[in-house]
């Protein structure tokens, strides 16, 4: 978000998903329709991996805080992804206060949860899923358990204050909590972290030495020495790079796809960079750009007077 964000006219903001669900809630702004654990459930994770060759999956498998956390990660991150959250709000808009919302959303988030948990060796199938609820038991008042339980319940939440109309008339909702602050910012990440789309800053950082004369040696464009002294808090060409990609993702956050709905989606951002994690992403999102450590800072402490 380097020069785009530099100017207002930044990048989009890419999140770290939170981790396990052992009830989730789906409210619709006119009534509440809650999933009950029996209706919803997750598990924790390591590092990915299923039962031994040979082995049945255990119902009384016990999960470690760090495998369980890990599953966690690994579930928030599915159920943050704009696909999913587009499925999520298509069932709250089609069925709204109707019986079969529920039905709906347990569907939809059990197939997330049926394709994960095999991988930490529970069945994949609805005794599956009860036996990997049974192992979060034990480590259910764990504090960081229980924040990721409330990031999840975030996540599959259909309550979301503001509501903006795209192009083609959907309610779009824009993220309102740090978590879906940090998908927004972590998506734009995977995009600007692509090797066409890095090969393609280098060149921009390139022309931008050249053009003020830094770069003496064509045989040697990036020696040490004949960089920006601003760490390319401003580049020429980088806010109509990443606008490429912005524009593709912005809707899906309920932005428009132009340099105004940059702007809009960075102010909107600005009451989150104070906080580490977001602060993290977003300076990784800025590097990807071209900006220098010092020049990502630089852009933060702007970004933080705008709230």
């Amino acid at each position: 978000m380097a020069e785009t964000m530099a100017r207002a006219d930044l990048p989009r903001l890419p999140t770290a998903l939170p981790t396990l669900l052992v009830s989730a809630s789906a409210r619709t702004r006119s009534e509440p329709a809650q999933l009950e654990a029996k209706d919803v459930k997750v598990q924790e994770t390591g590092p990915p991996q299923g039962p031994l060759q040979g082995e049945q999956p255990s119902e009384t498998l016990g999960l470690t805080k760090e495998r369980a956390i890990t599953l966690q990660l690994e579930l928030m991150a599915a159920y943050g992804t704009p696909a999913f959250q587009k499925q999520l709000h298509e069932i709250g808009r089609r069925y709204g206060t109707s019986s079969k919302l529920r039905s709906e959303l347990c569907k939809l988030v059990r197939r997330i949860q049926l394709d994960i948990i095999p991988r930490y060796g529970f069945d994949g199938s609805e005794e599956g899923v009860h036996s990997m609820l049974r192992s979060f038991k034990a480590l259910e008042k764990d504090p960081d358990i229980e924040v990721n339980d409330v990031a999840i319940k975030e996540l599959l939440s259909l309550e979301v204050p503001p509501m903006e109309m795209n192009e083609k008339n959907k309610l779009i909702a824009r993220p309102v909590t740090k978590h879906r602050i940090m998908d927004l910012l972590r998506v734009q990440l995977i995009e600007f972290s692509k090797a066409t789309f890095q090969a393609d800053v280098e060149e921009l950082k390139k022309c931008a030495d050249y053009n003020s004369g830094r770069v003496f040696n064509p045989s040697r464009p990036m020696e040490q020495g004949f960089e920006d002294p601003d760490g390319y808090y401003h580049l020429e060409g980088r806010a109509e790079l990443a606008l490429l990609v912005q524009t593709r993702l912005l809707p899906q956050y309920g932005f428009a796809p132009s340099k105004a709905g940059v702007q809009d989606m960075i102010r909107h951002c600005a009451p989150f960079v104070r906080d580490p994690d977001v602060a993290n992403l977003l300076d990784r999102v800025n590097e990807k750009l071209g900006m220098s450590p010092a020049a990502c800072h630089r852009f933060r402490e702007l970004v933080a007077q705008l709230s």
